[in-house]
């Protein structure tokens, strides 16, 4: 009988692609972000890493100049048969891209060293409602994208209770992007094809977070796809995995029980060739009914101030409540660094010559938002 394993499931899937017919189409950037915020031992890590990891897709997005759309499955969300639906609806396409994030418990079958990637335990405790990593692979295959990459971070083994220090600190202040990221992240992104599969332990091992600052491993994998928009680590999965591998092996992992330490090792499988075909189309449209598009289009300088000015209104009595304040929080996602009035906000943002893109981290889908909490992307 399998076992729930007191560790953090993380995946990460990258690339699928959209075309339509008898168009040429720019490339889309779908996220699809799985995890369990409201399990009591690892509920608060995973909302840093739901938060986290959406900054990251975001910013990238921005890089690429790529369209962008976002499915957050958290909570009571978090469960085989959503994230199935949710694969399943995507109209992917050959040059856009799919993103796949699960935060969570994992565990592995026993005996089972045929498939070094773990099941995620969804929001259950019920095994037969887990769902294994490589029926996700399946799912996104079965859209015949021109990349995937899966990332997991999954214990192989059962937890002890642990302390865990803060790993990793990211800025406090705006993420900042330039043309020297935009072309590392196109080859990243949309120069190859075929899969890259990262789990953040080997088996038998188990993957450490910390309700402070999320998962170890997620930290790690952040930092590096960070330092290849830095031009600091070469723009290809293979140096990805392996950096990403070094910085989670070698730590040292404080315990409170015998042998008062733990390290975990990463494990990885690139599979891919280059392919540059329909990578320099570009859309300047956004569909402004979501808010996301509608705030990007609020930051295009391809439109004169004076357009954007003229939006603000119209941007506020959709999506906002009378009243609705902007949080504004650093790379970190935690540093609040401006609480503002929405009408204040907005009109920043549009005179503003250096924000480039604006991430939308907590916010309403559903309905009139009396809050939101937003990251801002600038030009160096």
């Amino acid at each position: 009988m399998n076992k729930i394993l007191r560790s953090i499931a993380i995946l990460v899937v990258a690339c699928c692609i959209i075309p339509v017919k008898g168009q040429d189409v720019a490339p889309m950037l779908h996220a699809i972000i799985c995890c369990n915020t409201t399990d009591v031992n690892i509920g608060e890590a995973m909302v840093h890493d739901r938060t986290n990891i959406s900054n990251m897709i975001q910013t990238i997005a921005t890089s690429l100049d790529c369209a962008y759309e976002e499915f957050t499955l958290v909570g009571a969300d978090c469960t085989r048969d959503r994230l199935t639906q949710t694969i399943k609806s995507l109209e992917v396409g050959r040059d856009d891209v799919v993103f796949f994030f699960y935060g969570g418990h994992g565990s592995h079958a026993m005996n089972n060293r045929e498939d070094p990637f773990p099941q995620m335990c969804m929001n259950t405790n019920i095994e037969s409602l887990w769902m294994p990593v490589a029926s996700v692979d399946r799912l996104i295959g079965d859209k015949q994208p021109k990349l995937r990459v899966i990332v997991t971070n999954c214990c192989n083994a059962e937890q002890p209770g642990v302390s865990i220090k803060p790993l990793f600190a990211m800025s406090d202040g705006a993420s900042y992007v330039n043309e020297l990221s935009a072309a590392a992240y196109k080859k990243l992104f949309f120069d190859v094809s075929g899969k890259v599969m990262i789990t953040s332990s080997k088996l038998g091992q188990l993957s450490w977070c910390g309700k402070e600052v999320g998962g170890m491993f997620t930290c790690d994998f952040i930092d590096v796809i960070d330092a290849v928009g830095q031009n600091k680590i070469e723009p290809n999965w293979e140096a990805v995995c392996k950096e990403a591998y070094n910085r989670t092996s070698g730590r040292v992992i404080p315990i409170r029980e015998y042998p008062f330490r733990a390290t975990q090792e990463p494990y990885y499988t690139v599979d891919l060739k280059s392919s540059k075909d329909n990578n320099d189309k570009k859309s300047d449209t956004r569909d402004t009914d979501n808010l996301f598009d509608a705030l990007q289009t609020l930051v295009n300088k391809n439109l004169s101030v004076d357009e954007r000015l003229g939006m603000i209104q119209d941007v506020m009595s959709k999506f906002f409540a009378p009243g609705a304040k902007v949080r504004t929080v650093g790379r970190n996602a935690t540093t609040v660094v401006d609480y503002e009035d929405t009408d204040v906000f907005l009109r920043r943002i549009v005179l503003s010559p250096f924000i480039k893109q604006i991430n939308l981290l907590e916010y309403d889908k559903t309905g009139r938002n009396s809050e939101i909490t937003v990251h801002e992307v600038r030009i160096n």
